[in-house]
This record gives C-alpha cells, structure tokens and sequence, in this order.
C-alpha cells in the first residue's frame, strides 16, 4: 500500500511538472507574439524542407532568435503537426530551454521523444544529466540508444554514472555498445570492471565499444588483459585490428 502510494505521488508530480512546463512555455510563446507578431505568423505556417538524406529541417537563421525559439518550443509542444515535422522543430530548437522528462515521456511517438531530448547534448545546465539518464529507461530502443550516444557529450553526474552502468546490460546490443562508449568517454574509472565482461559479447560492435572503453579508461591495464589474446582473431576486423595494436 505504501508502494502503491509513493508510485501515484511520483506519477502527479511528473504530470505537474509536464503542466508547469508547457504553460511556462505557453507564456513564453504569448510573450513573443506580443513583441513580434509578424514572426510568431511565419513560425506558425513556415513549413521544413527535405535535405539530401530525404529528412525534414528549418532551415534560416531567423529561427535561433530568442522569440523564434519560444513559438518553435509552443509549436511543438502542440502537437499539431505531423511526426516528422514534430521532429525538426524538435531539432531547431537550442540547448537555452531543457523540456523535462516528465514532458518528454508523454510523447507516444519515440522519434519525437528521441528528437526532444537532444537538447541535452550542448547544454551546460545541471538537468542535462538527470534529463538523460531518465531517458535511458524508456521502453524504446531508439530512445535509450539516442541517451547513451549524448551522454557521453555532457558533463559527469552521478545519476548518469549509474544509469550507463545499467545499460551495460541492456537487451538491445546498440544500447550496451553506446553504454560502454559513454563511459569510455567519460573515463568512468570505476567502469572499467563492468565493461570488461562485454569483451565477450556475442555483438561484435558490443565486443569492439567495449575495448574501445577499456582503453579510454586505462591504456596500460587494457594491455594486460587475457582476453586480447582471442581477441586479436576475432572474425570482426577492426576489433582484431585494435587488440594487436593493444598487444604490440
């Protein structure tokens, strides 16, 4: 019963928090309507373009402008658009505004999810971690594969140690590949054990991220690990390539 309630607790927390957020960025958006009326007209009927790769994105450089940036923020949060345009405005926003988890997780569409959180990538704001290492627990592969690959951009935080610690053993082979190179990054030293054992993963790009890892973390320890020595003919390539550089 107590479980039961601290559950529902954390859950209208997360739901106040999704509230707060998105009538802040409501305000923000009125706020720049006011000033520019003008510019919130075309931020709500610009539409994206395709690049090369067939993908949308705004282009311009009117849109990194403060106002700008709050009527793409209202934008997307209205979910008025269709996905794949959800997903540039989601990339043309900056690192300025963070959208907390609480929010993010209410999407059901994990491209949109996974677009959302790479805000975290170049801020400097102590949410980025925690942001994060939430988002390595949603139920999609692509999400928690695109938290693992910012994470190892940001700044060190203990909760993100530890949510990189546990995608080690993530069921999803990208996942556990982009945990061990986030930590290797990092140079998580206490890493370095429970990396070690995904040297012989059944996934040769898991086998490969993890000596990779390995070697970030402690160059001359890799070197004397045993297992370097099946690794080196390892029917994967650029791994057997770096465990005879790590030999030699």
């Amino acid at each position: 019963m107590i479980l039961r309630s601290l559950f529902l607790s954390l859950c209208l927390t997360g739901i106040a928090a999704a509230s707060g957020f998105s009538e802040q960025a409501g305000a923000r958006a009125e706020q720049a309507r006011i000033a520019d009326p003008e510019l919130a007209e075309w931020v709500s009927s610009v539409a994206p373009t395709r690049n090369r790769a067939g993908q949308y994105y705004f282009p311009g450089r009117t849109l990194v402008q403060e106002h700008a940036q709050a009527l793409l923020m209202e934008r997307l949060l209205s979910k008025q658009d269709d996905t794949e345009v959800r997903v540039a405005l989601a990339y043309a926003l900056d690192s300025s505004v963070l959208i907390p988890w609480s929010r993010v997780s209410e999407e059901e569409d994990p491209r949109v999810r996974a677009a959302m959180i790479h805000l975290s990538k170049e801020s400097t704001q102590p949410g980025a971690a925690e942001l994060l290492a939430s988002a390595t627990t949603d139920p999609a592969p692509g999400v928690r594969a695109e938290a693992l690959r910012i994470s190892g951009y940001v700044q060190r935080a203990p909760q993100l140690d530890r949510a990189l610690l546990r995608a080690l053993k993530d069921s999803e082979p990208q996942a556990r590949a982009l945990a061990a190179r986030s930590l290797g990054w990092l140079q998580v030293q206490t890493a370095f054990d429970a990396i070690r054992p995904l040297l012989a993963d059944e996934n040769p790009e898991v086998r490969d991220r993890a000596l990779q890892a390995l070697a970030d973390i402690n160059e001359s320890r890799t070197r004397g690990l045993d297992e370097l020595l099946v690794l080196q003919e390892d029917s994967h390539r650029p791994l057997a390539r770096r465990a005879q550089r790590l030999l030699k």
